[in-house]
């Protein structure tokens, strides 16, 4: 496959937009239905990435910062 875009249809779903990826980028992506993708917005182009389910909590929480023993010190 070259590296031309391949046109993907925006499809409305309740309040929200999805992407349909078409066969010829599924077959491209080691995806499965029910995987987890981080999504990033970078001006008018979107950047989707598969993560591992065990990523999934910390893209959520966030991760556990190195400093935060020093917010509980007193001065």
């Amino acid at each position: 496959m070259s590296g031309r875009p391949i046109p993907c249809k925006v499809h409305r779903r309740g309040g929200s937009l999805c992407v349909l990826l078409v066969k010829e980028v599924r077959e491209l992506l080691p995806w499965r239905a029910g995987d987890y993708v981080a999504v990033r917005v970078s001006g008018e182009k979107l950047v989707m990435e598969r993560i591992p389910l065990e990523k999934a909590a910390i893209i959520r929480t966030g991760e556990v910062q190195p400093y935060a023993e020093t917010l509980f010190e007193s001065r």
